[in-house]
């Protein structure tokens, strides 16, 4: 049985890793490689949507990763900002509940790799790849994808490179002090992450911290990485003892300006 968690409760402003500031960067093409892309949406357009989902969230950062506060990634072995690495990240996510329209999305999964540069403060980022779960239809693929749309961190203008995979199996788990999720039996992606916990052996919370322009979080626990790893050819990357969080993230159609269509 999927695990789930609670509702989102907390109202955050956005924060750095929003990346709301500066002017629009001009559009870049998508460049095609070997991925084969899902075709654009061609749902209808519906008024009213909504998702809780939860993320699991590891990068090459130390804990606690400095782009949420300054924008600039800093390795785990870094010791001032002379040497900055880029921000090599997995996220694995898990639809807690949601729906587009009459589209139920509860229990969808998606994981979004990628390198998001040194200075996150940037309006382009090196490259990113979206893999949709293999038990998705192909109609919850196109529902998330317009969701996702919303918002710029998952756009391709603001990537060199943005691909989307062909759909693999994401399995997917968080509890209280662990969580762990893989794509492809790990053979293509793999988080695994534990809870650091305070005084009370209750794990530590981040509040009031934004997360890529999402409107609302339930706060961020933090879970440094056993692993982090992206192990597709020519892009692989993996790291022990790095960042890691866990937060539930919520959006629906009303946070949505109507002229632009847009979060960010």
């Amino acid at each position: 049985m999927r695990e789930t968690n609670p509702e989102p409760t907390h109202v955050n402003p956005f924060g750095r890793r929003t990346f709301v500031k500066g002017a629009a960067a001009a559009s870049i093409a998508a460049t095609v490689n070997r991925f084969s892309a899902i075709a654009a949406p061609v749902l209808p357009k519906f008024g009213e949507w909504a998702v809780d989902v939860t993320v699991l969230e590891s990068c090459s950062c130390r804990v606690f990763c400095q782009c949420f506060f300054t924008g600039m990634a800093m390795g785990a072995e870094d010791n001032s900002h002379a040497r900055m690495h880029p921000c090599l990240f997995n996220q694995a996510y898990h639809v807690e509940r949601g729906h587009y329209g009459d589209v139920d999305l509860a229990g969808a999964r998606f994981w979004y790799s990628g390198n998001a540069g040194s200075d996150l403060n940037q309006h382009v980022w090196p490259w990113a790849v979206m893999t949709f779960d293999s038990e998705m239809s192909e109609t919850q693929r196109q529902a998330l994808a317009r969701i996702l749309h919303s918002l710029r961190f998952y756009r391709d203008e603001h990537w060199k490179t943005r691909n989307i995979a062909p759909p693999a199996p994401i399995d997917w788990s968080a509890g209280r002090d662990a969580a762990h999720a893989s794509l492809d039996s790990g053979k293509i992606a793999e988080v695994s992450l534990k809870a650091f916990k305070d005084a009370n052996d209750e794990p530590v919370m981040m509040m009031n911290m934004g997360y890529f322009g999402w409107p609302r979080n339930s706060g961020f626990a933090l879970m440094p990485a056993q692993v982090e790893a992206y192990r597709a050819p020519g892009r692989a990357f993996e790291f022990k003892g790095t960042n890691g969080l866990k937060t539930t993230l919520s959006m629906n159609s009303g946070d949505v300006d109507p002229k632009t269509g847009r979060v960010t």
